[in-house]
């Protein structure tokens, strides 16, 4: 999973930032089903 964020980020920066909100989408994610 990393190895492919690092070789999208090589070709484009935009695709860093993406890459970032889905872990944070992740995050909130777990941290919501913790809850349920």
């Amino acid at each position: 999973m990393s190895n492919l964020i690092r070789i999208a980020t090589r070709k484009s920066p935009l695709a860093l930032v993406q890459a970032n909100r889905v872990k944070e989408l992740i995050k909130k994610t777990t941290k919501d089903t913790r809850l349920n």
